[in-house]
């Protein structure tokens, strides 16, 4: 019971500190955004990562927001004369914040996201990430990603990496 009071103060005290934004408090869609990028990996133990995600968020107090986190991936394996790769996808979310708001519009986030691969998979793993995200302009814009993300793998003979990444998308 005790849980339920907190997310419910929580959810109202959020509602009361957003309808003091007057610029946003009118237009619910305004809140949400989509943002779709390919991605790229720095290599660890011959494993480079290469993918799609895509991220939904919800702006439900100034500078502040929760995201859904989906990604399809491909682990390129290339070492020992074998090339080879593993499938994995990736579904969850994280919380964003920005750190930065520019007069063009744009602006530059902070998110930290966990996620965990679903289905049937070649490279089941757990992932935490850490990234940077700059919006260029306001509407549909490009969009520059740069994070740190540590996968722990779940499937044998693919070891625990730390990989730096990079992605260029858009948001809508």
């Amino acid at each position: 019971m005790k849980k339920y009071l907190v997310v419910l103060m929580s959810f109202f005290v959020s509602l009361s500190i957003y309808g003091q934004d007057e610029a946003k408090s009118n237009n619910a869609l305004g809140k949400f955004s989509v943002e779709m990028s390919p991605f790229g990996s720095s290599a660890q133990h011959n494993i480079r990562e290469v993918g799609f995600k895509t991220n939904v968020s919800y702006e439900f107090v100034p500078r502040l927001y929760v995201l859904a986190h989906y990604e399809e991936s491909k682990g390129l394996y290339d070492g020992n004369g074998v090339k080879t790769h593993f499938s994995s996808n990736a579904l969850g979310g994280g919380l964003g914040y920005t750190v930065l708001g520019m007069s063009t519009g744009g602006k530059v986030d902070a998110r930290l996201l966990v996620a965990q691969t679903i289905g049937s998979k070649d490279w089941k793993k757990t992932l935490y990430s850490v990234e940077l995200s700059w919006k260029l302009r306001e509407g549909i814009s490009p969009v520059l990603g740069l994070g740190f993300s540590h996968a722990v793998s779940h499937t044998s003979g693919v070891p625990n990496m730390n990989m730096v990444y990079g992605s260029i998308g858009f948001r809508f």
